[in-house]
């Protein structure tokens, strides 16, 4: 076999043209890739979960007496979660590592699905909801990265919106699983793919980038080594002092300005986790009258996933096209629109019963139709 020459700098971490060109040397990044994204499948179980199993809790008689707040809090301890994991994982990910934070994101996941298994008390669904939540926005920051990190530039994209895909995919598991089995069945069948992603998570490399910008040249090079499917056994000199340079980099990065933006992803994926990238899901389900809930979520969610793609696939065209400055200032004026839009079209749903929801929104003068119910909940979702 040609050995290819291994090219590291400050933009991306890629092999040259004779060792990384063909689709069998990309097959490691697939692979690894392939691991990230059980997680993002078990993250849409997640968010997917409530809306069939909430209602069989009390059908089910296991829970006979639930009141309706603690419905509430059952769906909402998600966003809580997600909070704090958002909040823990920017923290993780510099302490101890990409690889290590898919792994320790896993362990809630896994204690959090079989608790809601296993759950004979109200408490006990608390407890898990909150602990997969946690997993949820914990992996909504890790996942993104480690694969931004792994992979050669002109697949990037494609990688992360396969993430991005899987998520969808979750949901709709759920949806369709939790309409033909119990909660507890449901919760357990959920708990599988946490345990097989954190199981495949423990053979991935580190992240290269970490690495080097840890100084440990030496692991940066075995791990790049095995993601582009090459045999380095004898690096050259000039490979090594590419490697120390990127070090020197990634460390004064990590003293200097790293912080400003690190800070930012942090307080965005909080936000986004305890707002609308949860709640959305709840809003949706309350805002929609029984006659149209299928079909309007589904279009609303089916609308909003493709939305994620198509935002996932072309980030980096957008960079490339406006610098990524102005493609963030982009997304920030969209986030504004957004906040417009909530403020003067999403009813509030506090402390209300549904048939007030539908009542004070759908029914009052005849003025809404099916048609103007789906628009909104099409347009609600673009939200996310």
């Amino acid at each position: 076999m040609k050995k290819g020459k291994y090219t590291v700098n400050n933009g991306d971490m890629e092999m040259g043209p004779a060792c990384c060109g063909s689709n069998s040397h990309r097959m490691p990044q697939y692979l690894a890739a392939a691991t990230v994204t059980i997680g993002g499948f078990s993250l849409g179980n997640v968010l997917g979960w409530s809306s069939p199993a909430i209602p069989n809790l009390a059908n089910s008689g296991d829970f006979p007496d639930i009141q309706n707040y603690q419905k509430a809090w059952i769906g909402s301890l998600v966003t809580i979660g997600a909070l704090v994991g958002a909040c823990c994982s920017g923290y993780l990910i510099e302490k101890i590592g990409r690889k290590k934070s898919l792994l320790v994101v896993g362990i809630p996941y896994i204690i959090g699905w079989f608790t809601i298994a296993l759950a004979h008390q109200i408490y006990m669904l608390y407890v898990g909801r909150f602990l997969t939540g946690f997993s949820v926005g914990a992996l909504s920051l890790v996942a993104p990265v480690y694969l931004c990190e792994i992979s050669q530039s002109d697949i990037r994209g494609f990688l992360g919106a396969i993430f991005q895909v899987t998520v969808t995919v979750g949901i709709l598991f759920t949806f369709i699983l939790g309409s033909v089995t119990s909660w507890k069945l449901l919760a357990a069948t959920c708990g599988i793919f946490p345990l097989i992603f954190t199981i495949f998570s423990s053979f991935l490399p580190e992240s290269p980038r970490y690495l080097i910008a840890k100084g440990r040249s030496e692991e940066a090079l075995k791990a790049l080594s095995w993601l582009r499917g090459s045999d380095l056994t004898n690096p050259s000199k000039e490979v090594l002092e590419e490697i120390d340079e990127n070090a020197s980099y990634g460390q004064f990065l990590g003293e200097s300005a790293h912080w400003i933006p690190l800070a930012s992803v942090m307080a965005f994926n909080a936000a986004y986790c305890g707002g609308v990238g949860c709640l959305i899901w709840t809003v949706m389900s309350e805002i929609l009258p029984n006659h149209v809930i299928g079909f309007a979520s589904g279009l609303a969610t089916t609308f909003n996933w493709t939305l994620a793609f198509i935002t996932t696939r072309f980030f980096q065209d957008l960079n490339d096209s406006l610098g990524i400055h102005n493609t963030f200032w982009l997304f920030a004026g969209a986030c504004g629109a957004a906040v417009l839009f909530i403020y003067g079209f999403v009813p509030e749903t506090k402390g209300k019963t549904l048939d007030m929801i539908q009542k004070e929104n759908f029914q009052q003068n005849g003025t809404r139709s099916v048609e103007d119910i789906a628009s909104v909940a099409s347009s609600t979702a673009d939200l996310v």
